[in-house]
């Protein structure tokens, strides 16, 4: 079980009451998510490759996702845990994208030369 945005809850609260009122709506996930990512896409007149020629698919929601939990700072291990990865490694390596900002942000939020003997004085 995976916790949903409230506000996506809310959104989906009709679509699941008109259209799946007696059974769980992804019973059968995640066996089929690919295939329903896909159909869902397609139906909605979603692309399955943008203008730049990445392809759009359940797999790549996922790394968007796991890299965006990892910049806003979520703890790793509770991305591990949304993510359902039985290692960190899979986790970090595979599905998380930090790049040259990422780890430049990292560095600035270092105390400036100097700040930190400032800050440790006044503790």
């Amino acid at each position: 079980m995976l916790p949903l945005r409230r506000d996506l809850a809310a959104r989906l609260r009709p679509f699941l009451a008109q259209f799946h009122p007696q059974t769980a709506p992804w019973a059968k996930l995640p066996e089929a998510m690919a295939r329903v990512v896909a159909a869902d896409c397609e139906a909605a007149g979603i692309a399955a490759e943008t203008e730049g020629g990445e392809i759009r698919d359940f797999h790549a929601m996922r790394h968007t996702a796991i890299t965006r939990w990892a910049r806003a700072g979520v703890p790793f291990r509770t991305v591990q845990e949304l993510a359902r990865h039985s290692t960190p490694v899979l986790t970090s390596l595979v599905y998380s994208h930090l790049g040259i900002r990422d780890t430049a942000g990292a560095v600035e939020s270092l105390p400036a030369i100097g700040e930190a003997k400032k800050q440790e004085a006044q503790r």
